[in-house]
């Protein structure tokens, strides 16, 4: 598997980046551990080392739960790579290549 979405709530906080970048660390921990015991992949599940994150408001959250569960057929027409420079552009990031 080349991506996984997940929604996740994080409550902002004056230490939003610092609690973010924990709860990424104890989510990868977390789910890596959980595939890895239940065995749903062939051989063993790690995560790779990029990743992104982004927001969404309360009234985005129905969209993008549906954009989340219709994603392997609209990866069918566009790549992930392709789309992430898509999204990179439009909101003016910077995208390196990994």
């Amino acid at each position: 598997m080349e991506f996984i979405w997940m929604p996740v709530r994080i409550s902002l906080t004056p230490r939003f980046s610092g609690v973010a970048l924990s709860q990424r660390d104890n989510l990868e921990g977390g789910s890596s551990h959980w595939v890895n015991e239940n065995a749903l992949v062939a051989g063993k599940f790690g995560w790779g080392r990029g990743y992104g994150v982004f927001s969404v408001s309360h009234s985005g959250i129905e969209e993008v739960t549906r954009y989340i569960a219709q994603q392997r057929e609209h990866h069918r027409k566009r790549s992930f790579a392709d789309e992430l420079k898509l999204l990179a552009e439009r909101y003016g990031l910077k995208w390196r290549e990994v």
